[in-house]
């Protein structure tokens, strides 16, 4: 009665826990072996314990006891993973399967100023080349564009960070591009790795300082390109917010709030209309 009950119960259980239709596999029927060895020993040491000296029944409740744990032991199954881990796993893969997406997005999107430059040079959008050799780029997108919001700030960023905190739209002709004027500074960096996750997070495209950043180990990890002049490990101060949205001018090329602006490899160009992007 005893081997009966175990047995389906556990059948029962393992059916419910795997949905298993047919007979056990090989691990379930190696486990009604062994609920079949545990009766055998639990009722041969009961035998002895009631029929032989107390010495002697004392080893056999020793080993009742151990017939015990294992057939405690040999009940025991496993149930399939919670829904938090799985929900947990499904989350951090559609985080990166967000992030994946908005750089294969960019990667559709892409362009090459020099052939923005082959198209729309001679046009009236009034096309503006930055000085070469000026930044360099730090982020993990090297290609971007997008409507220019500027800052002038000297090696103070409160008002990076607050301008960056604002959400921008996700779409082509709602993207944006800031553009940061820290006077060249080369004695602190304007922008970090948790500005630019901030950045992210509110859909910016891009971030070009005409300055240092540092955390590029980081940055150059996000989905947003960024440009500088160079790194440099200490941080900016917080003692005055700068100017926003105020015409700034270096690299010779005056860079105006509401302007659009075109980065690559290649370099960067500005227009004071949305450009018709050559196709590939």
């Amino acid at each position: 009665f005893l081997r009966y009950t175990l047995v389906n119960f556990e059948t029962t259980i393992f059916r419910s826990a795997y949905g298993q239709a047919s007979g056990p596999c090989n691990k379930h029927r190696c486990r009604v072996l062994l609920v079949d060895i545990v009766v055998v020993v639990c009722c041969c040491c009961c035998c002895c314990k009631a029929l032989m000296p107390s010495s002697v029944s004392a080893s056999a409740f020793i080993f009742t006891e151990t017939a015990s744990v294992l057939l405690s032991k040999s009940c025991r199954f496993v149930l399939p993973r919670s829904n938090s881990n799985n929900n947990y796993n499904k989350q951090q893969l559609l985080l990166s399967s967000t992030i994946q997406t908005k750089m294969n997005d960019t990667n559709r999107r892409s362009f090459h100023t020099a052939d923005i430059c082959d198209v729309h040079f001679e046009s009236p959008s009034r096309l503006s080349i930055v000085q070469p050799g000026l930044l360099r780029h730090f982020g993990g997108e090297t290609t971007f564009s997008g409507k220019m919001t500027t800052i002038q700030c000297l090696e103070s960023n409160p008002l990076v960070r607050t301008t960056l905190s604002s959400q921008v739209g996700d779409g082509d002709y709602d993207s944006r591009v800031l553009v940061v004027d820290g006077g060249a500074s080369m004695r602190v960096a304007l922008l970090g790795d948790q500005i630019a996750k901030i950045a992210v997070e509110n859909k910016w495209k891009g971030i070009i300082i005409h300055g240092c950043i540092r955390d590029s180990h980081i940055i150059k990890t996000l989905p947003l390109g960024v440009m500088a002049i160079a790194t440099y490990p200490l941080k900016s101060a917080k003692t005055h917010p700068g100017r926003l949205n105020v015409p700034v001018v270096f690299g010779g090329v005056e860079f105006v709030p509401g302007h659009y602006v075109y980065a690559d490899e290649d370099g960067i160009v500005t227009s004071e209309h949305p450009l018709e992007l050559p196709q590939e």
